[in-house]
C-alpha cells in the first residue's frame, strides 16, 4: 500500500512539475516575442537547390549533434553560431527552419525573430526580452534561434551610438559566448541572416564561426522551382524559362508562378486553372 502512495505521489508531483516547466516555457517564449514552432523530419520544407549551403549547415550543425558517442571525436563539436548571407529572396530563412527540422530523429525547436521584435522603446526591456529568448530556446534543446536582418541589429559599432543600442550588443555577445562555452556542450544554434554581411559587428561575425554563402539559383533550379509551383513536368520550362529570368531568385519565381496561375485563373472561369507556358512568359514580363 505504501508503495502504490508513494508512486502516486510522484506521479502528481512530475505532473505538476511538468506543468510548472510548460507554464515557464510558455511565458518565456511569449516575452521573447519570437516565433516558436517545433520542426520535425516530416514537417521540413522542401528546398530547391543550395546543396553547398545545406552541405555546410549538416557538417557544422546537424552532424555533429547525430554523432554517436562511440563515433564522436572529441572535437567534433556543434558550431553554435553560424552566418548565413547573400541576396535576397534566396532561402535563407527556409534554410534555417531545415537545419531545426534535422536536429535529431525528433527535430527541435526553431525561434525565429527579427531586429523589430527584439527591440523595445523602453529603457531596459530589450536585454530581459533577449535573455527570454535564449532562456526559452535551452530549455527546448535542440533548438534553432534564426535572426534574419541581423545587421539591422547587430551592426559595426561606433562612438556615435546610443547607450541602448550598446547594451543590447553587449547581451547578444554575452549570450553567444554562454553557448560557445558551455560545458557540458550547448545544443542551441544560433543562425543569423543578412545580405550586407560586411555591416555586422567583427565581434559578432566571430563568435559564428561558420559563414554560409547562398547565392541566387542556377537556371536549372529556377526551372525546377517553377515546375514544382505549378505543379508541371519540369520538361516544359526546360531552357526557356532559365534563360527569362537571369539574375532571379527563388521569391521572384513564387512571385511570377502566382501571376501566372491568376492570369490563367482569369482565363478560365469555369473553375478549373490550367497554367500554360504562355501564361508563364507573361508572368515573366510583367514581374521580372
Amino acid at each position: 500500500m505504501r508503495k502504490i502512495v508513494l508512486t502516486v505521489v510522484a506521479v502528481v508531483v512530475a505532473m505538476v512539475c511538468q506543468a510548472v516547466s510548460d507554464a515557464i516555457v510558455s511565458r518565456l517564449a511569449h516575452a521573447s516575442r519570437a516565433e516558436c514552432a517545433r520542426l520535425t523530419k516530416e514537417t521540413e520544407p522542401r528546398i530547391i537547390g543550395q546543396r553547398d549551403a545545406r552541405r555546410m549547415l549538416y557538417r557544422a550543425v546537424i552532424a555533429p549533434l547525430v554523432a554517436t558517442t562511440a563515433t564522436s571525436h572529441p572535437l567534433l563539436r556543434v558550431c553554435n553560431g553560424a552566418l548565413m548571407y547573400g541576396p535576397p529572396g534566396t532561402g535563407k530563412t527556409l534554410l534555417a527552419r531545415w537545419t531545426a527540422a534535422r536536429m535529431g530523429e525528433s527535430g527541435g525547436a526553431f525561434f525565429a525573430a527579427g531586429p523589430a521584435s527584439l527591440q523595445d522603446k523602453y529603457y531596459g526591456e530589450t536585454p530581459k526580452i533577449i535573455a527570454a529568448l535564449f532562456a526559452s530556446a535551452k530549455m527546448h534543446e535542440p533548438s534553432v534561434v534564426f535572426i534574419d536582418e541581423i545587421d539591422g541589429l547587430l551592426g559595426t559599432r561606433g562612438l556615435s551610438e546610443h547607450a541602448p543600442t550598446r547594451e543590447l550588443k553587449t547581451v547578444m555577445l554575452t549570450e553567444l559566448s554562454s553557448l560557445e562555452h558551455a560545458h557540458p556542450p550547448s545544443r542551441v544554434v544560433f543562425l543569423g541572416a543578412t545580405n550586407r554581411k560586411h555591416d555586422i559587428d567583427p565581434a559578432v561575425l566571430r563568435r559564428m564561426r561558420v559563414h554560409i554563402p547562398v547565392p541566387l539559383p542556377t537556371a536549372r533550379d529556377r526551372e525546377l522551382a517553377v515546375s514544382v509551383l505549378l505543379e508541371r513536368p519540369v520538361a516544359q520550362y526546360r531552357g526557356w524559362f532559365g534563360e527569362m529570368t537571369h539574375g532571379a531568385s527563388l521569391a521572384d519565381i513564387r512571385e511570377t508562378a502566382k501571376h501566372a496561375v491568376a492570369l490563367a485563373n482569369e482565363r478560365e472561369s469555369d473553375g478549373g486553372v490550367s497554367v500554360s507556358p504562355d501564361d508563364v512568359r507573361v508572368a515573366v514580363a510583367r514581374i521580372l
